[in-house]
């Protein structure tokens, strides 16, 4: 793989993918975007599919519970491991 600057951001390449999962309020909405935007900058690009992601993601809110119980439970779930 060949990396290349691109402003700021640094180009891993095509093919590589990110899943972002977001719990809590709209400001964690907004950084997510912003997380989004930057990872696509380097060559990344979006997946549903958690197998898929070469880089995943948890975005939440240290503030709200309700967030971190939530991504408490979808961790322990393991539907992000890749077999």
């Amino acid at each position: 793989m060949k990396a290349a600057n691109i402003g700021s951001f640094i180009y891993l390449g095509d093919n590589l993918k990110y899943f972002i999962k977001t719990y809590g309020c709209q400001m964690n909405e907004h950084d997510s975007e912003i997380l989004a935007n930057s990872l696509q900058n380097m060559g990344y690009m979006p997946t549903r599919q958690l197998k898929e992601a070469d880089i995943i993601i948890f975005n939440t809110c240290a503030i709200r519970k309700n967030a971190e119980n939530k991504h408490n439970d979808f961790r322990k779930s393991k539907k992000y491991i890749r077999n």
